[in-house]
């Protein structure tokens, strides 16, 4: 079997790809790549999210005692 992996861009490529684009006066380039840096952040915290939700779904509940209701 093969394995694919996939090699995430570092923010120091990040920047750089839209500084570099700025500097050539490529104003649309800059704003695609800025789009594109916070779709993977978006996505990279969307996940973890994701992954702290169904870690914590199949844990058992904390014992919490009941409240007690006054008259």
């Amino acid at each position: 079997m093969t394995e694919t992996t996939t090699v995430e861009p570092t923010e120091t490529q990040d920047a750089s790809s839209i500084i570099s684009a700025i500097a050539k006066g490529d104003t649309v380039g800059a704003g695609n790549s800025f789009e594109d840096i916070m779709q993977q952040k978006k996505l990279a915290a969307l996940d973890a999210r994701r992954q702290d939700f169904a870690a914590s779904m199949f844990n058992a509940p904390s014992e919490q005692e009941p409240a007690v209701e006054e008259e």
